[in-house]
């Protein structure tokens, strides 16, 4: 049965690709106090007219990247829900398959009998939120899979829950208990 890496991925897969909209969000925002902040410390007394065009021109880029923050969001929102759905792990009788992908569809498969060792790390932001990465050492796997490193094959996100679950099944499944 497929399952899920849990709602705490998604969390974070949505924090992920949000925050560069939020940031924009809240920049655009702010585009008039920046653009008299910069004016005011330019040491520059503009004429009124220059200032009703610099404000009429502020306020028509403002709405412009709100607009574009916008929908970076609701994009982020939406790749990252797509992302959740369609990544899925499986511990079957004989191997663990990881799926992912929605057009281009990555299934790896690692049979029990070549897990060496299997992991998980955490970093201080991911231990706060209850997420960690797991990293099974298999055998024979080519360079340049996983993470990059020689024989991985790394969960990047999973809520921590998950990841001891996971861990303790393939170290019992693949005898290394």
């Amino acid at each position: 049965m497929e399952e899920k890496f849990g709602i705490k991925t998604l969390f974070f897969y949505f924090y992920q690709r949000v925050t560069p909209g939020l940031v924009l969000l809240i920049l655009g925002a702010n585009l008039p106090k920046i653009s008299q902040f910069v004016i005011s410390a330019g040491n520059v007394n503009p004429s009124p007219a220059s200032i009703e065009t610099i404000n009429r021109v502020g306020n028509i880029l403002m709405a412009v990247v709100i607009v574009f923050a916008l929908l970076i969001m609701v994009l982020g929102v939406i790749l990252s829900f797509v992302k959740y759905v369609s990544s899925t792990y499986t511990l079957g009788d004989y191997a663990l398959t990881m799926r992912h992908g929605l057009i281009g569809r990555v299934e790896i498969l690692i049979p029990y009998k070549q897990i060496q060792s299997v992991d998980t790390n955490q970093s201080i932001l991911f231990r706060m939120i209850g997420l960690s990465h797991l990293v099974v050492l298999s055998a024979g796997n080519e360079e340049g899979r996983g993470s990059g490193i020689k024989g991985d094959e790394v969960f990047q996100v999973i809520d921590s829950s998950i990841g001891e679950y996971i861990k303790e099944e393939l170290l019992k499944r693949a005898n290394l208990r």
